[in-house]
């Protein structure tokens, strides 16, 4: 008897030492609408997804000591729908990254990729290579989330890490030797996104750069410009300029500039051909295409000490 009784006793001291993690429900809304919303489009439809394509919406969880505890992806039809996260957490702290991206599910192909995602501290979000327009925005949120004897119901609204820059180039039929290919062109552009304590830290691993615009072929000469779009993570005192080819050669067209670009900002950036001049202005307005119009002038472009911007000659 007394043997039967140490027996129990054993088992009931057992089983009030052990610890047992309860978990609880935590829910998450992954909301995108704001990565493109301080946008302002040129025409109205610029910013429409394109067929195939979907937004990827992705949430990696961290505990306090940096260890991935869970992840979630999810594939939405644009930024104007939701995302929602259902999981199971202990008691704790945890840090959420949260991101959206463009996503072409039947090539596989995207703008952007996660690396080492096991540790807060060595994550990493890469450029693929591939120059984008709107469609390479990179959303990115870091919130923190705490679970404390109950379940947790919370929201993570994205913004866009990404400056959006329209980029025109003007006048662009004015000259007949011009060629089709037209460059805004960076020595150096941040291509990385790091985590670096409670923010983002982009970084310049590689350089060069250059957004690539296509003038088209047409006798419409009354709308002589041409304009696209180009996302860029932020990045402070970046050197860029205009080239265009003429023959087979590409030439500076302007001086180089340095600009510093922030996230979710829009840039305007203006390449007058006639003038030989770039601006870049912080804008959130649409811009006026009518202030572009001209008329075809049967001339060509010159070439003094490798620019290709101080001579017009009429053709004979």
């Amino acid at each position: 008897m007394i043997a039967v009784a140490s027996v129990l006793f054993g088992f009931t001291s057992c089983n009030k030492d052990k610890k047992i993690d309860v978990e609880y429900a935590v829910n998450i809304e992954i909301n995108p609408y704001n990565v493109i919303n301080n946008f302002t489009p040129v025409l109205e439809d610029d910013f429409d997804m394109m067929p195939g394509d979907v937004l990827r919406l992705r949430l990696f969880i961290y505990d306090k000591n940096g260890s991935l505890v869970d992840r979630f992806e999810s594939q939405v039809a644009d930024y104007t729908k939701q995302a929602h996260y259902s999981g199971k957490l202990p008691d704790g702290e945890y840090t959420c990254i949260a991101m959206s991206d463009v996503y072409t599910p039947s090539s596989g192909f995207a703008y952007w990729e996660t690396n080492l995602e096991d540790n807060i501290s060595t994550i990493q979000i890469n450029e693929t290579g591939y120059i984008g327009s709107c469609d390479k925005l990179l959303g990115l949120k870091m919130q923190n989330v705490v679970v404390k004897g109950g379940s947790v119901n919370t929201s993570i609204n994205l913004e866009s890490l990404t400056a959006l820059c329209v980029v025109r180039f003007a006048y662009i039929h004015k000259y007949d030797n011009l060629g089709t290919e037209l460059r805004w062109s960076m020595d150096e552009m941040p291509d990385r996104v790091l985590v670096d304590g409670t923010g983002f830290k982009c970084i310049c691993p590689y350089s060069g750069y250059w957004y690539t615009l296509k003038k088209i072929i047409t006798t419409d000469y009354s709308a002589d410009f041409v304009k696209g779009y180009a996302a860029l993570l932020p990045g402070n005192n970046l050197t860029s300029y205009p080239l265009i080819k003429i023959d087979s050669d590409f030439y500076t067209l302007a001086d180089p500039m340095d600009y510093s670009f922030n996230p979710g900002q829009q840039y305007a950036v203006n390449i007058d051909v006639e003038a030989g001049t770039m601006t870049i202005d912080q804008t959130s307005k649409c811009i006026d295409n009518s202030s572009y119009q001209n008329i075809k002038s049967n001339k060509v472009l010159d070439i003094v000490s490798g620019n290709a911007k101080l001579i017009e000659s009429s053709l004979e």
